[in-house]
């Protein structure tokens, strides 16, 4: 079982990295998932995107120490399960689950590629690239994929991803950031983890 990644951010944060290498007959061996969420994963035509999708039940099962599981999708399409917070994100063969007890939290994962070098003003705003090093793509990644994850954090409910989800600071694989929220500016806490070349951002409230 390729559980690569399994950390306790804080006392009620944490987080699994898969690395999927195994069959679709082994994870629905492994897990017991409710009949809706198995139908419309089966209804998936691309065997990758299945496999992802069973891998983040998976690695949701582990850290929940609880092979069944009952995923669900609320309007914005985020996932939820009863008793917990929970985020997913996947890239390529790897997926990366976070659950928190006590609140919202996202998550997000990409591999560090020279590309995003010549994206950055898409993601940025002009404060964000005076702050950060627009020549160093780890933290351009970790730009990125904290206001991913921040964007999940909000359940998609923000509607202007440049300047109104912010990033005031990065050092050492911690962060903060903010966004808005009903006029008013909500702080929030960032962690990044690395694993081979791909970089983990999870935005989550302490």
């Amino acid at each position: 079982m390729p559980v690569v990644l399994e950390k306790e951010i804080v006392s009620s944060v944490s987080v699994c990295l898969w690395h999927i290498s195994e069959t679709e007959d082994f994870f629905w061996e492994y897990l017991k998932l409710s009949d809706t969420d198995a139908n419309a994963i089966r209804q998936c035509k691309l065997r990758s995107r299945r496999l992802e999708k069973l891998a983040c039940r998976a690695a949701l099962a582990r850290l929940l120490q609880n092979s069944s599981i009952n995923v669900q999708y609320d309007q914005q399409g985020m996932p939820v399960i009863a008793g917990f917070h929970i985020s997913f994100s996947h890239s390529k063969n790897v997926v990366a689950v976070a659950v928190s007890t006590r609140s919202a939290l996202g998550i997000d994962i990409e591999p560090v590629q020279e590309r995003i070098l010549s994206l950055y003003s898409k993601f940025l705003n002009d404060e964000e690239c005076r702050k950060f090093d627009v020549t160093d793509k780890k933290q351009l990644h970790f730009c990125w994929g904290a206001k991913e994850a921040i964007y999940k954090y909000c359940g998609g409910n923000v509607s202007d991803y440049v300047n109104h989800i912010t990033l005031d600071d990065y050092s050492k694989n911690e962060g903060l950031g903010r966004f808005m929220m009903n006029e008013q500016w909500v702080e929030i806490n960032l962690s990044a983890i690395e694993w081979n070349q791909y970089l983990m951002v999870i935005a989550y409230k302490r």
